[in-house]
C-alpha cells in the first residue's frame, strides 16, 4: 500500500482513501481560512511498485474548467532517476480526465482529475505536483549564492523590503551598474523597472520567469552589461511567502487574495502590497518607473501573453507595443492575441491597475500558461523548466527592443497597432451588422478571486464575535425592553378609546428661547397680535380604521393626515415668501354637525368653495383628482414675526 505525505514545505494533501488495490481517491487541502481554492497539489508517496499502471484520482476541485481538458499532465519527480540520469520534474498520465463528479463541497459543485501512471523504481520516493515547485527555501538558496559571490553582489544588492504577516522576509533585489563618483549625476536620472512575482502562491511558473530574469541581468552578456547601466531594477522575487510555505494557491494567511489589497487601508494586515506601493511611488517621485510588470500564472488559456491598462477614452496604443515586441521575439510561445488591455472593475485592486493610476504607462501582467503553447513550432507541448527561464531573458530583450535609440522597430510597432485596431473595428461593425455577436472575452484572470475580496478572515471573526453579548447582557437587554413595554402599556392605558372626548388636549408647541431671533440690540423679539396669522387646513384622514385606542396611536394618525394633506393640498405654494415662521400651535375643532364634512369633486368647483379653505394655486386641480373623503379641520396658528436687518 502507498503511503502519502503533503506535510512539508508547499504541500497541501489532506488525506487519502484506498478504493482499490491500485487505485486511489485523494482530496486537497483549501487555501488555509478559506472554503476554496483548491487548485494546486503538491504531495509526496512512498512504498511503491515499479512498472504497476497505478489510478489516481483528485475530487475535490472547483474549477469549471481547466487546463487538464486541453492537455496538461500532472507533474513527477522520482528521487532515483534525479540521482541516477539526473532527470527531474517530467509529465506523466494516461487516460487523464476532468470532470464533475456529482458532489458538493460549501454548497458548490466539486469536479475530479483523474489519471493512470508507473512509477520507474521499487520503493522509491516520488514527488507529483500540479507545476514546477519553487519554495521559499529555494529562493534563500539561491539568493544566498548571490550574495556571496563577490561579483554578483557589486552590482545586485539584496535588502528586506518588509515582513510578511508571519514574520517572513520579504527580499527586494536592486540590480544596476556601480555608480562612480563621475557618473553619480547621470545614475541619479537612470529609469526604474519594477518587476514582481509570486503574489498567488500556487502561481509558481512566475517564480521560474523572475529566475530567468535576474539570472540573465546577472549575466557577463553585452546586453546585460547595458541593461545595468541604462536602468535600476527593483526585482521582488516572492511577495506572498506566506502562502508558498503552507501550500496555498491563491490566498495570504489573511484567506484573502493579496492582488485585490493593493487599495485596501490594512497595511498590517497585507504588509507586501503596501510596501511595494510604497517603494514605487517613491521611484516615481525620484525618477521616471519605465516599466512594471507583475510574473503570474494562468490556469483556462494557453500560451503567454499579457493584461495591460489603457484608458477607454483616450487610445494612444502605446501601451500595447511592448507586449507586440515581446510576441515577435518570443513567436513560439507568446501569443499577443490573448492579451487584454480593459480596465474592468473587478480588478482595481490588482497591482497592475493601482501602480497605472500612479502614472506608470507600461503596467503590465505576464500571464504563463500552466500548460503549455497553441501557436508556432510549439504547438501542443508543455512548458519545460528552461523554457520558462527562456522568457524571462527574452523580456529582458525586448525591453532593449523597446528603448533602443533607433526608433524604427517602435514606430513599426505602432503602425501594425493601428492597421490592426482599423481591421477590428471593421469586423465588429460587419458583425453587428450582420446580428452576429463580437466575440470578445474580456475576462482576464485565471481564477475567481471575488469570493476571497473583503477584509480578512481574521478581522470578519472577531466582527462575529464582537456582535455576541454574554448571557448576563442578554439577560439585562430583556429585561429593559419588558419594562419599557410595561411602561408603555401603563400610559396608554390612561386614553380612553375616543380620543376626542379624553382628557388628553393638545398643547402648543413651543421654541425654546435661545432658538427665538435675536435683534440688532440682543433683546429677544415675541410675535405681537398684529403679526399673528391663521391658516386652516384640512387633514384628509383614512375613516374606514376603527377608533383609536391609543396616545401614540393618535399623535401617529394626526401627522399622517398632516403630511398627506401637505402632499396633496400643494402648500409649499402658501408658504412662499415667509421669512420665519414662529411657534405653531395645533389643535383640534370638534365637528359642528353630525355629518362628515365632504370635499367637492371636479364637476362641483373650485376649492375656495370649500367654507374655510382659502385659494391656493394649483388647489383646484389637486381637489379635483380627489375622491370624496372625510376630513376633520384643524386650526394651526402661525405666529409670523418679520426681523429687520
Amino acid at each position: 500500500m502507498l503511503v502519502f505525505e503533503g506535510r512539508f514545505e508547499s504541500g497541501n494533501l489532506l488525506s487519502a482513501h484506498r478504493v482499490g488495490e491500485f487505485a486511489y481517491e485523494l482530496t486537497l487541502r483549501t487555501d488555509l481560512y478559506t472554503k476554496k481554492h483548491t487548485q494546486w497539489f503538491y504531495f509526496r508517496v512512498r512504498n511503491m511498485r515499479a512498472e504497476i499502471p497505478y489510478h489516481f484520482r483528485i475530487t475535490n476541485f472547483l474549477k469549471a474548467t481547466s487546463l487538464y481538458e486541453s492537455g496538461q499532465k500532472p507533474l513527477l519527480y522520482s528521487e532515483k532517476r534525479a540521482r541516477t540520469f539526473g532527470v527531474g520534474w517530467h509529465r506523466v498520465g494516461q487516460d487523464v480526465s476532468y470532470y464533475r463528479n456529482g458532489r458538493f463541497h460549501q454548497g458548490l459543485p466539486c469536479f475530479s482529475l483523474s489519471w493512470t501512471f508507473c512509477f520507474p523504481y521499487d520503493g522509491d520516493t516520488c514527488y507529483l505536483a500540479h507545476c514546477y515547485p519553487y519554495t521559499y527555501t529555494k529562493l534563500w538558496a539561491y539568493l544566498s549564492a548571490i550574495e556571496h559571490s563577490p561579483k554578483l553582489s557589486s552590482f545586485c544588492k539584496i535588502r528586506t523590503l518588509c515582513r510578511s504577516l508571519a514574520g517572513n522576509l520579504v527580499p527586494v533585489l536592486t540590480v544596476t551598474s556601480p555608480s562612480h563618483r563621475r557618473g553619480e549625476r547621470e545614475a541619479a536620472h537612470k529609469p526604474a523597472i519594477v518587476v514582481t512575482a509570486r503574489v498567488h502562491p500556487g502561481e509558481t511558473n512566475s517564480s521560474w520567469v523572475m529566475k530567468g530574469i535576474i539570472d540573465f541581468l546577472l549575466s557577463d552578456s553585452p546586453d546585460a552589461k547595458l541593461l545595468r547601466d541604462a536602468f535600476i531594477f527593483k526585482l521582488v522575487p516572492m511577495l506572498n511567502p506566506d502562502g508558498v510555505i503552507v501550500g496555498n494557491y491563491r490566498c495570504s494567511l489573511t484567506g484573502r487574495d493579496v492582488n485585490r489589497s493593493y487599495t485596501s487601508n490594512l497595511k498590517d494586515s497585507f504588509p507586501t502590497v503596501h510596501a511595494v506601493q510604497t517603494m514605487v511611488r517613491r521611484l516615481c517621485e525620484e525618477r521616471e518607473v519605465l516599466l512594471y510588470c507583475d510574473l503570474h500564472g494562468h490556469s483556462r488559456k494557453q500560451n503567454v501573453f499579457t493584461y495591460g491598462c489603457e484608458q477607454a477614452t483616450n487610445r494612444q496604443l502605446h501601451e500595447r507595443v511592448f507586449p507586440l515586441m515581446l510576441s515577435k521575439n518570443f513567436p513560439d510561445m507568446f501569443s499577443f492575441q490573448n492579451c487584454k488591455f480593459k480596465v474592468q472593475q473587478s480588478k482595481k485592486g490588482t497591482g497592475r491597475v493601482a501602480l497605472w493610476k500612479l502614472g506608470i504607462l507600461n503596467s503590465f501582467t505576464l500571464e504563463t500558461s500552466f500548460c503549455g503553447s497553441s501557436i508556432g513550432q510549439r504547438k501542443g507541448t508543455h512548458f519545460s523548466i528552461r523554457d520558462l527561464e527562456n522568457l524571462g531573458a527574452l523580456f529582458c530583450d525586448t525591453l532593449l527592443d523597446y528603448c533602443d535609440p533607433d526608433r524604427s522597430k517602435y514606430n513599426r510597432c505602432v503602425r501594425e497597432l493601428q492597421e490592426s485596431v482599423q481591421q477590428d473595428a471593421i469586423l465588429t461593425l460587419t458583425s453587428s451588422e450582420a446580428g452576429a455577436p463580437h466575440s470578445d472575452d474580456g475576462s482576464t484572470s485565471g481564477s475567481n478571486s471575488s469570493d476571497s475580496d473583503g477584509p480578512p478572515a481574521h478581522l470578519e471573526t472577531f466582527k462575529v464575535m464582537s456582535h455576541k453579548k454574554s448571557k448576563r447582557k442578554r439577560d439585562c437587554s430583556i429585561l429593559v425592553r419588558q419594562r419599557e413595554k410595561t411602561s408603555e402599556q401603563t400610559k396608554d392605558a390612561d386614553v380612553k378609546e375616543d380620543p376626542e372626548k379624553s382628557k388628553y388636549k393638545l398643547k402648543p408647541l413651543r421654541l425654546p428661547q435661545h432658538m427665538l431671533r435675536r435683534g440688532k440690540q440682543g433683546t429677544t423679539l415675541e410675535p405681537t397680535e398684529a403679526t399673528q396669522k391663521m391658516s386652516v387646513l384640512y387633514l384628509v384622514f383614512d375613516n374606514e380604521k376603527g377608533a383609536l385606542k391609543s396616545k401614540s396611536d393618535y399623535l401617529r394618525h394626526l401627522m399622517a393626515g398632516y403630511i398627506r394633506s401637505r402632499m396633496q393640498l400643494g402648500l409649499d405654494n402658501t408658504l412662499k415668501g415667509s421669512l420665519d415662521l414662529g411657534p405653531v400651535q395645533v389643535c383640534v375643532q370638534p365637528k359642528q354637525s353630525g355629518s362628515p364634512v365632504t370635499l367637492p369633486t371636479r364637476a362641483s368647483g373650485r376649492a375656495s368653495d370649500v367654507c374655510g379653505l382659502p385659494y391656493m394655486a394649483g388647489g383646484g386641480k389637486a381637489l379635483g383628482r380627489m375622491p370624496s373623503v372625510q376630513c376633520e379641520l384643524i386650526f394651526i396658528h402661525l405666529k409670523c414675526f418679520w426681523v429687520s436687518f
